[in-house]
């Protein structure tokens, strides 16, 4: 059969643009979500750093003996350095 469909270039040239299209726009899309998610996790930890860096200012006018200050302080850090983790 000489006018099969495989022997058709304009429809293998439609084909592999339309293909081709559609691996871009999906590309594209799937690299913006992950832009998007990787802001937001910088965002996220920002915040947490400065919700330890503001219980860490608050411990310096605590009344609690300097002992049990340091320690809620270094259990602090290690929690919160978990959540970066």
């Amino acid at each position: 059969k000489a006018n099969s469909i495989l022997n058709e270039t304009s429809a293998w040239t439609g084909f592999t643009s339309l293909v081709g299209f559609l691996t871009v726009f999906r590309t594209s899309q799937a690299y913006a979500r992950f832009v998007e998610g990787v802001t937001s996790m910088h965002k996220m930890r920002a915040e947490w750093f400065d919700a330890c860096a503001a219980i860490i200012a608050f411990c310096k006018i605590s009344q609690a003996s300097v002992e049990i200050t340091l320690k809620f302080q270094h259990t602090l850090i290690r929690l919160f350095s978990m959540l970066h983790a």
